[in-house]
């Protein structure tokens, strides 16, 4: 049923704009570079996740095309499609569409009903959000599977929480990849810099330090001294939300080691993020 409902929507919007054309293109070529130069790849890649393009090439092919089918959907269309949709994505999926670079153009993340009016901290400069097709399952579930750290979800614990979904097209705001280099670029924030400050006032008014922030941002996750990688992971954290799970890879990972979603950043210029009724729509998942 769901495949003769899409079948029927990729026909409605077969007649795509010229620029969707061209960009579909491009990330068509690309999947076949990847797959060219990658023969080996048919049952596990290099991260050991399954990628099986070379023994089923049709179903990444149909992947790309489902792809391009839902960037053109409407907020309405695409919130029927994802009631019909039966579970969340694989593994694979989100890996190949994190390798094209692919960022699609709904994104969704999980807040607590009770701060349904925004879709973001005030003040913060990005939020992390995830593909909603990844967001599928019980609350739990869910919020594993978007990169939340277990201690929390169990602060969360008999807490109402919400999926809210965004057209990116409705809104001004930037779209990149959830990667150390994307977040480091956010060194200069005022409210990254007084939280490092007052974690470590003697650390931070190093200049060698301020020098080389940036690229300590990128390195926190491995930086060998206790003395430097405390603070700065913490003001991650209490700043924008980087917690220890964050991959930096374009998806998250679990506590497990399982990939989870497909992630990426948007940034609000104005650091408003404002839900208004064009833009959104919101799905209840219930109390953890």
């Amino acid at each position: 049923m769901l495949k003769l409902w899409f079948l029927s929507i990729f026909i409605n919007l077969a007649v795509s704009n010229e620029a969707s054309q061209i960009r579909y293109r491009s990330i068509c070529k690309s999947a076949e570079k990847i797959l060219s130069q990658n023969p080996k790849l048919a049952v596990t890649n290099a991260e050991k996740f399954p990628f099986n393009i070379v023994t089923s090439p049709g179903r990444y092919r149909g992947i790309l095309k489902k792809w391009e089918v839902i960037d053109q959907m409407t907020l309405p269309q695409y919130k029927e499609f994802l009631e019909r949709s039966r579970g969340p994505r694989s593994a694979d999926e989100i890996y190949f569409q994190a390798k094209l670079h692919h960022k699609g153009r709904f994104v969704a993340r999980i807040i607590p009903a009770e701060f349904k009016g925004t879709f973001q901290k005030s003040g913060r400069p990005f939020a992390f959000v995830a593909d909603p097709e990844d967001l599928v399952g019980d609350p739990r579930t869910v919020l594993e599977k978007a990169g939340y750290p277990q201690d929390w979800i169990d602060q969360m614990q008999g807490e109402e929480v919400v999926v809210v979904v965004i057209d990116t097209e409705k809104v001004n705001w930037l779209e990149k990849e959830a990667t150390w280099e994307e977040v480091s670029n956010y060194s200069h924030d005022e409210r990254f810099q007084e939280t490092l400050e007052s974690l470590a006032p003697e650390v931070y008014q190093s200049k060698s330090f301020k020098k080389n922030l940036k690229a300590r941002m990128r390195q926190s996750q491995r930086e060998k001294s206790r003395r430097l990688k405390r603070p700065v992971k913490d003001s991650l954290e209490q700043s924008f939300g980087v917690n220890s799970l964050f991959e930096g890879k374009g998806y998250t990972r679990t506590k497990n080691g399982d990939v989870g979603a497909r992630e990426y950043l948007v940034a609000d210029p104005d650091k408003t993020f404002k839900l208004t009724p064009d833009n959104h729509f919101v799905i209840e998942l219930g109390k953890i």
